[in-house]
Formats: C-alpha cells, sequence, structure tokens
C-alpha cells in the first residue's frame, strides 16, 4: 500500500521559501517534493528531508541514520530525483517484545522535481553519520538577462 504525502513546497511554481513565511531569504528555485511511505507490517515512514540553496547549489539533505550506504539507491531520470532506502527491521525474524517502539523501518522512498536551473548531470551525493546530503550545481546564467531583438526589413 503506498500513502503519498505532499509538502507546501510540492505546489507547482511555488518557491519552498514562499510556501514558509517564516523563511527569510527569498528562493529563485521551484521545487516539487513528495514523499512515499511504503507500508511495511504496520509502519510507514518518510525520511526527514532539508532542501536549501546556496549561491551555487542545491542541495538536498535527508536524515537517514541506521541505514547503510548499501541499501539506499538514488536516481535521477527527467527532472526527477528518486532516493529509495531500506532501514532493516533488527528483530525481523526473531522475536521481539518491545517496550517502546518508535523507530520506524521498513522501505521508504523520496521524490523531489528537480529545477531545469541546475546541472542534473553534474550531481553528487555523499553519506555521513545518517545524512544524506545531494548536491546539485545551478546553471551560469549569462550576464544580461535581457537580450534585445533587431527587427530585419524585408
Amino acid at each position: 500500500m503506498l500513502r503519498s504525502i505532499r509538502t507546501a513546497a510540492s505546489i507547482p511554481g511555488q518557491s519552498l521559501a514562499a510556501s514558509d513565511p517564516s523563511h527569510h531569504a527569498a528562493s529563485s528555485i521551484p521545487l516539487s517534493v513528495r514523499g512515499t511511505a511504503m507500508m511495511s507490517g504496520n509502519t510507514a515512514w518518510v525520511p526527514n528531508t532539508d532542501i536549501y540553496e546556496t549561491e551555487h547549489d542545491l542541495v538536498i539533505k535527508m536524515e537517514l541514520p541506521g541505514i547503510t550506504k548499501e541499501d539506499l539507491e538514488i536516481t535521477l531520470e527527467e527532472r526527477v530525483l528518486r532516493v529509495r532506502g531500506l532501514r532493516k527491521d533488527p528483530c525481523q525474524g526473531n522475536r521481539c517484545c518491545f517496550r517502546q517502539l518508535e523507530i520506524e523501518y521498513g522501505p521508504f522512498e523520496r521524490q523531489i522535481v528537480i529545477p531545469r536551473t541546475v546541472e542534473a548531470s553534474q550531481v553528487k551525493a555523499n553519506y555521513h553519520n545518517g545524512f544524506l546530503l545531494i548536491v546539485l550545481p545551478k546553471r551560469q546564467q549569462a550576464d544580461h538577462d535581457t537580450i534585445t531583438v533587431i527587427i530585419e526589413h524585408d
């Protein structure tokens, strides 16, 4: 069973900053973020994700403690960045008697539509201390945003 979760930033054409009035810096990159929680027993989860811009990059940071690099898959196809993974249940196949269970286990998927203003072919990822950092460099823009077009006579 799949459950889709839409964030305020998933409104087409709206930037992350525009969807969050407490955000102070204006973002120039519109984003669409979707999370899919796949049911594993009674557990469904989507990793916490921060998306921010620097002067030169779009950065996606996911909180993924307890997951090995080998249990992660990152794909980028037609401007959709998809992060899939699995947090393995340490008691799977064993009899455990939990007194408290707050950590969510099982598969997850997170999809982020990447704006055209980044160089998708230059994407880089790093996984360290339970955080996945995906960096997409912004495209270099021309010095002039306005171009004057001269109309020629027949």
